[in-house]
């Protein structure tokens, strides 16, 4: 089933937004990379309106914040969270799990949307225990990741804002902030649906997949893929639009599936890169041999298989590998010092 929000939904009236800004203040994001970062959260302090709430919080050894609990988005309240961000450098090693606790842990208001927006370039190399804490906490906040810089962690970022029902956003060096920063309020001001649920009336479905429904913006739709054992009926899909309840039937013909040779292979895909998901917190040893099996089973290719084509013309000379050293240049726009040597002192 796919659901397909209109083209534009700027007549809805906007729900109040509880908005968190995270920005990782370690020395990889020192210079340039900070600078863009804090320019994107200035732009996004001002799409605040009234009934509005806000918190900025910056991380790098620990975790500090601009107040004890969310600010109302009033003009002198918005001004102190201009000043709180440029007040901020770039400087120390990264323990994101810090933000991702500050930003998850604190009680969430019913009556707003919760956003929490990372910006960040993923520096780190725990991203299991990082993914395994948004997934305990998560709660109803969305996740959107912004990757800041030349060569943002799209691993991470990619599986943060999946487990958050959100979206990725990039931030070059030479990219326009404030328009970056727009692109994300526009799309988050008016979803088309939020907090979807279905009943799939006598179709008896399972393994239906994403199994947490992302919410339905503006050019992105959202497509569910399952089993299925029953009859024709009619779907029901209720959700939150504009802070209404609304709800719709989606009529479903089970002789459509007849001609549907490609579908039993996409509903594999999705069981497989949730799998993987979970996989990313979860250090179950049956999930590998499960979305291998997957793989085997409907001809895919995954983490665990490959399609490999072998060239019989020819023998390789030598009876084993050879190890070559391959120099990784740091990344444009960060900081040699503050990065590399940083980590090379800790490891030491």
């Amino acid at each position: 089933m796919m659901l397909i929000p209109p083209r534009d939904l700027r007549q809805l009236n906007r729900a109040p937004m509880e908005m968190v800004f995270v920005l990782d203040c370690s020395g990889s994001m020192a210079g340039q990379p900070i600078e863009q970062a804090k320019a994107a959260i200035r732009q996004g302090l001002r799409w605040l309106q009234p009934g509005d709430s806000f918190q900025i919080i910056n991380f790098s050894e620990g975790a500090s914040q601009l107040g004890s609990a969310p600010l109302d988005a009033t003009a002198e309240n918005v001004q102190r969270g201009m000043d709180y961000v440029a007040a901020l450098n770039g400087d120390g090693p990264t323990e994101m799990i810090e933000g991702v606790k500050a930003a998850l842990n604190f009680q969430h208001d019913p009556e707003r949307l919760r956003f929490v927006c990372f910006l960040t370039d993923g520096y780190i190399g725990n991203e299991a225990q990082i993914l395994a804490a948004v997934h305990e906490r998560i709660g109803a906040s969305r996740i959107f990741t912004v990757g800041v810089g030349s060569s943002p962690n799209r691993y991470l970022l990619d599986h943060m804002a999946k487990l958050g029902r959100g979206a990725v956003a990039s931030l070059g060096l030479q990219d326009d902030a404030a328009k970056v920063m727009d692109d994300f309020f526009e799309r988050v001001s008016h979803p088309a649906l939020t907090d979807i649920q279905v009943d799939w009336g006598n179709l008896r479905a399972s393994e239906i997949y994403p199994s947490r429904v992302p919410d339905l913006f503006v050019g992105r739709p959202v497509i569910l893929t399952g089993r299925f054992s029953g009859d024709e009926t009619s779907v029901r899909v209720t959700g939150n639009a504009a802070g209404q309840q609304i709800t719709f039937a989606v009529p479903a013909d089970s002789k459509d599936a007849n001609d549907g040779r490609a579908l039993p292979k996409i509903w594999a895909r999705s069981k497989i890169a949730e799998l993987a998901d979970q996989a990313a917190y979860d250090s179950n040893p049956r999930l590998p041999q499960a979305m291998k099996q997957l793989a085997l089973d409907y001809g895919l290719m995954s983490t665990f298989t490959a399609f490999i084509a072998v060239d019989s013309t020819r023998t390789t000379e030598g009876t084993q590998g050879v190890t070559v050293p391959v120099p990784v240049p740091v990344p444009k726009g960060v900081n040699y010092d503050n990065t590399v040597q940083n980590q090379e002192k800790e490891k030491q």
